[in-house]
């Protein structure tokens, strides 16, 4: 039940849902690939960012985030995740438009919480120092490292 205590500790580590094991194995690896959306959303902190696949109605926003994020994805590909220490957040207009709602000061860090039109989810993003200058809605941009990207399918397995 304690995930960093887990993390830290452990040698091998499993991730049980409603007393089934949804993986079990090295804590890094479960962490960078994690067997489902469960896992990667148990593990880590701030919560792996999540980000669906858009409709018809999407925003250009949501439609740029998801083409950058699942190029060369499948049509099973529903939901793709990517953790906060994956994205960057750079000056207004040098990549995916988002707004700063906040920014939590960890000192050595910042959870920078993002908005992008058309998400009801923030986003977030772990920022080192120089963030700090940043403030509350800030339009900046995104920019995902899409080398980590974790991919979904409809029943939440990672599709790889």
């Amino acid at each position: 039940h304690d995930q960093v205590e887990a993390m830290t500790m452990g040698d091998r580590v499993a991730v049980f849902n409603q007393g089934r094991v949804e993986q079990l194995g090295a804590p890094l690896d479960l962490y960078n690939a994690p067997a489902n959306e469960f896992v990667a959303g148990f593990l880590g902190a701030p919560r792996i960012n999540l980000i669906e696949r858009p409709d018809g109605a999407a925003t250009p926003a949501h439609r740029a985030l998801w083409d950058r994020l699942a190029a060369g994805a499948g049509a099973n590909v529903q939901r793709v995740g990517l953790r906060a220490e994956h994205l960057q957040v750079g000056a207004a207009g040098a990549g995916i438009a988002a707004t700063l709602e906040m920014a939590e000061h960890l000192g050595d860090t910042s959870i920078l919480h993002l908005r992008v039109e058309g998400l009801t989810d923030f986003l977030h993003a772990k920022a080192g120092p120089g963030h700090d200058a940043l403030s509350a809605g800030q339009a900046v941009a995104l920019l995902p490292d899409a080398a980590w990207v974790l991919r979904f399918d409809a029943a939440g397995q990672r599709v790889t």
